[in-house]
C-alpha cells in the first residue's frame, strides 16, 4: 500500500495535475515474510520523487538479495519496522501544524516552541496521552520550524 497527501479519484488513481501536498512524504507498507514493513520517505521536493527514492531503496535491498546477501537484507527490513496503525494519520484528519500546537500561523518561533513543549506535556503517552496524538504534535513543531526557514 502507497500513502501519500494526494487527492484519490474513485479507482484509487491521483488526480491528474493537482498541486504538491505541503507534506510531500511518501510511505509504502508491505509483508515481508509475513512481517508488517514500511519505508518511508520525505527528503525530495515532490511526491513523485519520494516515491522514486523509496522504488531504487527496495530496487537496491532486492538487489542484495540477488547477489547473495540475504541476511544484510534482513538486517535492512528490520530497520524498516511499519509503525502501528493508530499512529498513522491520513491526510484526511490531519490538521495544520498551527492547529495542533494551537498557535496562529503568525507565531513566533518562541511562542511555537513554548505551545510544542506544553502540548507534548498534555499529549505525552506516560500523562494519559497517545501514541498517535504525541507524534501528532512532534511532526507539527517539524513543519513549524520547516515553514520558518
Amino acid at each position: 500500500m502507497i500513502s501519500a497527501n494526494l487527492a484519490l479519484r474513485r479507482d484509487g488513481l491521483p488526480y491528474a495535475g493537482q498541486a504538491q501536498p505541503d507534506d510531500r512524504g511518501v510511505a509504502v507498507y508491505f509483508k515481508l515474510d509475513g512481517e508488517d514493513q514500511c519505508i518511508p520517505c520525505d527528503k525530495w521536493d515532490t511526491v513523485e520523487q519520494n516515491l522514486r527514492a523509496v522504488s531504487l531503496t527496495i530496487e537496491a535491498l532486492r538487489g542484495l538479495d540477488r547477489w547473495g546477501a540475504k541476511e544484510m537484507v534482513n538486517a535492512a527490513f528490520r530497520g524498516f519496522k511499519a509503525l502501528p496503525a493508530e499512529a498513522i494519520v491520513t491526510p484526511f484528519t490531519a490538521k495544520p501544524w498551527h492547529e495542533v500546537l494551537e498557535v496562529s500561523q503568525t507565531a513566533s518561533p518562541e511562542t511555537i516552541r513554548a505551545a510544542y513543549r506544553a502540548q507534548l506535556k498534555k499529549h505525552h503517552p506516560d500523562h494519559g496521552g497517545t501514541d498517535a496524538d504525541f507524534m501528532a504534535v512532534q511532526r507539527a513543531f517539524e513543519q513549524a520550524t520547516e515553514a520558518a526557514s
